[in-house]
């Protein structure tokens, strides 16, 4: 539920400014006025979280089509030019498609699932700048006849302003398409894209793990031009098939820098002879 921290009490029934640390407030009775503090610029709650947490958002999501109000919410900040932060409170959110991310637009999850059941892209991060993504978890089920990615950051604009905190990619494609590259997160591009640059975005803390039955499920995918900087991250290939189902794999003259990462190869795979951790192949 959160808590309500102050600095200091007041004299009598004053108290000094309060902030809810849980991005919304609910106060009940008191003789004492509070000057309550919202971090957030936009709430959107989950059908599953609490009723006093629904009487103060922006959006009420149904668990039918979870991505407009969460877009709507993101489409709302961005339109204003300024930096805000969009809090998902709640523990699961039903999208029929994926979430599109926009500059100067904060996400903040504690941990809320952001599951996608329709189409082939989980989150899309592209072309953008100041941008921080935490605590949020994306999981894809599809049936997609294309690559798919839980998220997919690429664009020769984005840099050390785009950040994920503590962010995890799942990828569960449904059936085997035979369509390469089912990742969990891709950072660069697809295989079908055309070649495309990505500055120094930053993965902190961050997971991904690919389809459990694609040809080529890699955890995390660095293709292209790439530069981004991953400090503590784990890529996991849970491929059963395919010649490539590798935790990080490093691609087409990708250079990122790997601080304290680590790579999982699939243990699933038939004949593999490259389902290792982290993987560099020269493009």
């Amino acid at each position: 539920m959160g808590k309500l921290k102050h600095d200091s009490l007041g004299v009598g029934n004053e108290l000094d400014p309060i902030k809810w640390e849980a991005e919304a407030a609910h106060i009940i009775g008191g003789s004492a006025e509070l000057n309550v503090v919202r971090t957030a610029t936009y709430v959107v709650a989950a059908k599953d979280a609490p009723a006093h947490v629904k009487a103060m958002a922006d959006y009420i999501c149904d668990e039918v089509a979870d991505n407009v109000e969460i877009q709507a919410a993101i489409d709302a900040v961005a339109a204003t030019g300024k930096r805000g932060v969009v809090q998902l409170i709640g523990e699961t959110f039903t999208c029929t498609a994926g979430i599109v991310a926009k500059s100067k637009v904060d996400v903040k999850g504690a941990n809320a699932t952001i599951l996608v059941t329709g189409g082939h892209l989980g989150l899309n991060v592209t072309n953008i700048q100041n941008s921080i993504w935490e605590d949020v978890i994306v999981k894809l089920f599809h049936t997609a006849t294309t690559a798919s990615n839980a998220g997919k950051v690429s664009g020769a604009f984005v840099n050390k302003t785009v950040k994920f905190k503590n962010c995890q990619f799942i990828n569960n494609i449904a059936v085997d398409n035979g369509v390469g590259y089912h990742a969990g997160l891709t950072i660069g591009r697809d295989v079908a894209d055309p070649p495309t640059s990505v500055g120094e975005a930053e993965f902190i803390d961050c997971y991904a793990e690919g389809g459990k039955i694609g040809k080529t499920a890699v955890g995390i995918n660095i293709i292209g031009s790439a530069s981004p900087i991953l400090t503590g991250c784990t890529g996991k290939g849970m491929g059963t098939t395919g010649p490539e189902c590798i935790g990080i794999y490093i691609f087409e003259h990708a250079t990122p820098t790997l601080e304290n990462c680590t790579g999982i190869g699939s243990d699933n795979h038939a004949v593999d002879t490259s389902s290792d951790g982290i993987n560099v192949a020269v493009g």
